[in-house]
């Protein structure tokens, strides 16, 4: 029963990076915009420190870089994904005519 909580925390961590990939990827094919490319390369990256994890199991002690890598991705796809929201609703507002 030990392993189940933490297998499970693994696979839903997965899951839901290829699922905000798969976001990022669709918010770049609906408006190609350089914040959703932003988010979608810091996603890609946070994968990428995720999978360097998986198969290096002292990734950590190896490649101390990687402390400051995975987290600088994370970082990047919040930017992107915010200036990505900040641009849609600045474009809302201006469609409609609303006054900022």
């Amino acid at each position: 029963m030990n392993g189940f909580p933490l297998d499970f925390a693994n696979i839903a961590s997965w899951l839901t990076s290829f699922v905000v990939l798969a976001a990022c990827v669709m918010l770049w094919a609906h408006r190609k915009n350089v914040w959703a490319l932003l988010a979608l390369g810091g996603e890609a990256a946070v994968i990428g420190c995720h999978l360097f994890l998986l198969l290096t199991p002292n990734a950590f002690s190896e490649f101390p870089p990687l402390r400051v890598l995975w987290p600088a991705a994370g970082l990047m796809f919040a930017v992107g994904l915010a200036g990505y929201a900040w641009n849609e609703l600045a474009t809302a507002r201006r469609d409609s005519g609303i006054v900022q």
